[in-house]
């Protein structure tokens, strides 16, 4: 949804949305843009916030279905390879979709960096649970079901529900939880 405010000082939110991309101004939190442009069978893609950060990446995916995405985040200066793989796949409708997915994150240089693994299980369309861990400077495991919608279930549905467990591997007998509310409205 676009906004246009006559008066930018007294906007709280301002979105511009253009074929490859957005600009969007949230009072408080600044400017985001997002923009991307097809190239070499890929996705090229520039995301950042200012004050913040940028991130650029390439996405692509090769013969055997694997999603490789380097990506460079600038001021942190670190560079990130990721790679995702499809394990088992469902027939739904015409369409056939993953139902386990595994993705590995190396990341090098910047203030973390470490190792992400990450195992993905969709039961249906709106239903998933993940698993994995993160081995940077404090290493955690985490376990997380995602109701609704949430960005491991496609977004599909109009409200969502992130329930996430995570644990320090140096002392599993401290638990964190946290519940993140998704929905699809926008003002």
């Amino acid at each position: 949804m676009s906004m246009l405010c006559l008066n930018p000082m007294a906007c709280t939110f301002m979105d511009f949305q253009f074929p490859n991309g957005q600009l969007t101004y949230v009072a408080g939190e600044g400017i985001s843009t997002s923009a991307f442009l097809p190239l070499f069978g890929g996705l090229l893609q520039a995301q950042g916030q200012y004050p913040g950060e940028m991130k650029f990446s390439y996405s692509c995916k090769n013969k055997w279905g694997t999603r490789i995405t380097p990506m460079v985040q600038w001021p942190a200066k670190s560079f990130t390879l990721g790679f995702e793989q499809a394990l088992a796949w469902k027939r739904s409708g015409l369409m056939v979709r993953p139902t386990v997915q595994f993705s590995l994150q190396p990341t090098f240089g910047g203030s973390d960096p470490g190792l992400k693994a990450e195992l993905v299980h969709s039961l249906n369309e709106e239903l998933s649970l993940i698993g994995g861990c993160c081995l940077v400077s404090h290493p955690t495991a985490f376990a997380s079901l995602s109701l609704g919608r949430s960005k491991w279930n496609g977004n599909v549905g109009k409200t969502g529900v992130v329930l996430r467990a995570e644990t320090p591997l140096g002392n599993v007998g401290r638990p964190s939880f946290s519940v993140q509310l998704n929905s699809g409205i926008e003002f």
